[in-house]
């Protein structure tokens, strides 16, 4: 009976969720989430069990660089759409109908987090020459191409070629390809990677031409979407700030090799540029801090999950976005556990082509770039922001403090361990802890999350236990005996009886 009621439960779970998905505008989606709030880039999580589904690893994450599924852009009566893909619908349901693939895949992630965002990423750098998404607009984009007229390679992965964003046609292509992800109910906004850049990208402007170019892109995109239409550039303040005006978020990829690395100095940038964007960027905010990790070692070594658990808090404590913490795999040799397989019941990662690991299964000659594991420590409940960003702890440097309405993360880079007094009883996600005190150790963070207040603890031991429910008994009949009336209700009888039985431990 117990297991049916559950059964029946999560279904009628899954519908509310299916209806409120529908009716959530994008300021809903983004301001209803509970955090840590995880992003990803095109990927999922490598270590979820085999009978995780897809669509329910997907859901994990709270933003997502888009899921275009059955649908690509093409040119319908002159104007650039998004339509049903046959050609990959062939791939994955042969017969089947591309619009209704996509609708069916994207309810379904919904249906398990109704708060998710999904991003469209517009190219500017280059396009894949087997891309099934763009490729009905390869006829009308401006490539560019070296003095004998030949494409210049891109450098995505897989065969690509550059494109000539600066071209006026293709101005307006990029304007079109927006307009057309607004227009459709799957999809928040559009990502311009490598867009916030303080370098050149073409070969035939100066950086303040280019950086013109870029401005008009963003001016003439939000001037054609709806109000609320996200746009995420990647980038840090010191570049990104002239496109302050157009974009919601900036997506801070901080690699470890080059000079975002993670000392002292190069995490008090990521601070600084974290919390500039927070306070400069257009509302609905959508930030996102990506790490890397050691790739060395093992995802879940102790060395990672500290990194893990330091940048996670870092975004916690200085902003309102989104955070993930990647394996760190460029092309190192490094090696793969039980866990990093494909969560596909018929697809062993460890011997997938996709991946590269086909003749390679210990991961010599390929990487991961944007691959995560999923953390437990993402599964705290930390709830809704309370506290203001970047605030430290008693004015100590670099121990940094922000209450959430289930708790606390706590930051540390202070130079050595430090210890802190909450408010409350709380329990640490990684250490396990229940105090007031807690030692947070230099280099990491925790979060904390409030012990929940036993009602039913009378006598005040901290156990529910058979000593309670004497209590209850001998104010049976008694009204307004408040010590014993656990629910409340004016009178102690069974039900308070009932209240305290559910508690014991």
């Amino acid at each position: 009976m117990k297991k049916a009621f559950s059964i029946l439960l999560t279904c009628l779970l899954c519908l509310v969720f299916s209806v409120v998905a529908q009716t959530l505008s994008i300021q809903e989606k983004v301001e209803g989430r509970n955090f840590p709030s995880i992003c990803s880039m095109v990927t999922i999580n490598y270590n979820l069990p085999l009978h995780v589904s897809a669509n329910e690893n997907t859901a994990y994450h709270d933003i997502m660089w888009a899921y275009l599924y059955a649908l690509k852009f093409s040119r319908v009566d002159g104007r650039i759409q998004l339509v049903g893909n046959p050609e990959i619908t062939a791939i994955h349901d042969p017969g089947g109908d591309p619009i209704k693939n996509s609708v069916r895949e994207h309810e379904g992630i919904r249906s398990y987090n109704p708060n998710l965002v999904f991003m469209v990423p517009l190219p500017t750098r280059a396009v894949g020459t087997r891309s099934f998404h763009y490729r009905d607009l390869f006829g009308e984009i401006p490539w560019l191409r070296d003095t004998a007229g030949n494409f210049i390679s891109g450098k995505d992965q897989g065969p690509s070629n550059r494109i000539d964003f600066s071209h006026p046609h293709y101005i307006d292509m990029l304007v079109e390809m927006a307009v057309a992800v607004d227009n459709h109910e799957f999809y928040d906004g559009v990502i311009f990677d490598s867009f916030g850049l303080g370098a050149n990208i073409l070969p035939h402007l100066t950086l303040a031409e280019e950086e013109g170019v870029r401005i008009e892109i963003l001016r003439r995109i939000r001037e054609a979407v709806s109000d609320n239409f996200l746009i995420l550039a990647s980038g840090y303040d010191s570049n990104a700030k002239i496109l302050a005006p157009y974009i919601n978020g900036i997506y801070m990829e901080s690699y470890r090799a080059k000079d975002y690395d993670y000392k002292l100095q190069g995490l008090k940038k990521i601070e600084q540029s974290l919390f500039w964007a927070e306070n400069s960027l257009q509302a609905p905010l959508i930030n996102c801090l990506e790490a890397e990790g050691i790739a060395q070692e093992s995802p879940k070594s102790p060395r990672n999950q500290q990194w893990m658990r330091l940048f996670t808090t870092l975004s916690l404590t200085h902003s309102d976005g989104y955070v993930v913490y990647t394996m760190g795999v460029q092309s190192e040799p490094h090696q793969h556990d039980a866990e990093f397989q494909h969560p596909h019941p018929h697809v062993n990662h460890l011997t997938d082509t996709n991946f590269g690991h086909g003749n390679d299964p210990l991961g010599v000659n390929h990487g991961h770039s944007h691959h995560h594991y999923w953390y437990d420590f993402y599964d705290a409940e930390l709830g809704r922001p309370m506290g203001e960003k970047a605030q430290l702890y008693e004015n100590q440097e670099g121990l940094f403090i922000r209450e959430f309405t289930n708790g606390w993360a706590v930051y540390n880079r202070s130079g050595k361990g430090q210890i802190i007094k909450l408010p409350a009883k709380s329990s640490g996600v990684e250490s396990g802890i229940t105090a007031i005190e807690h030692t947070i150790p230099d280099l990491d963070g925790e979060i904390f999350l409030k012990a929940p207040v036993m009602v039913a603890d009378l006598n005040g031991d901290e156990v529910v236990n058979v000593l309670d429910l004497v209590i209850v008994a001998g104010a049976f009949g008694v009204e307004n005996a408040s010590h014993a009336d656990v629910n409340a209700d004016g009178m102690v009888n069974i039900l308070d009886l009932v209240s305290v039985a559910q508690e014991m431990q």
